[in-house]
């Protein structure tokens, strides 16, 4: 949500999300990691990995440390100025080919979020590591 500043995505019916300024960042084994947060059962906040496309084929060292570095840019570049500063057209994405990549938009995902960033704001970003 580039107008609110928010970089959100949910994992089984779970919302994790972040201000832009509160996003990690991080590589480990040839993977790139965005750290998002999101609550646990007890309402503890937790941080999340979230890894862009582009890793899969870095994994497979099908793709160069440059070509990360592109898609990092490429997401910078989208999230503080918009599709238009990194695409002329109306670019739909192919849907995915995996079973495991398609999770359905949990139904309260906007109320979710609100819940996380309070907690975020009143706690700070837990110090966890990213294999979780």
């Amino acid at each position: 949500d580039r107008e609110r500043q928010i970089f959100y995505t949910w994992y089984k019916g779970k919302a994790y999300a972040a201000r832009y300024p509160q996003v990690g960042m991080a590589e480990k084994t040839n993977i790139l990691f965005l750290k998002v947060y999101g609550l646990d059962e007890n309402n503890n906040l937790v941080g999340r990995g979230f890894i862009p496309n582009v890793s899969s084929y870095s994994f497979a060292f099908l793709s160069s440390g440059n070509d990360k570095a592109l898609a990092v840019a490429f997401m910078v570049k989208f999230l503080l100025n918009g599709k238009e500063a990194v695409s002329k057209v109306d670019y739909k994405r192919r849907e995915p080919l995996i079973w495991w990549s398609k999770d359905k938009r949990p139904a309260d995902l906007e109320a979710q979020i609100p819940l996380i960033l309070a907690e975020l704001d009143r706690l700070g970003p837990p110090d966890e590591d990213l294999s979780e």
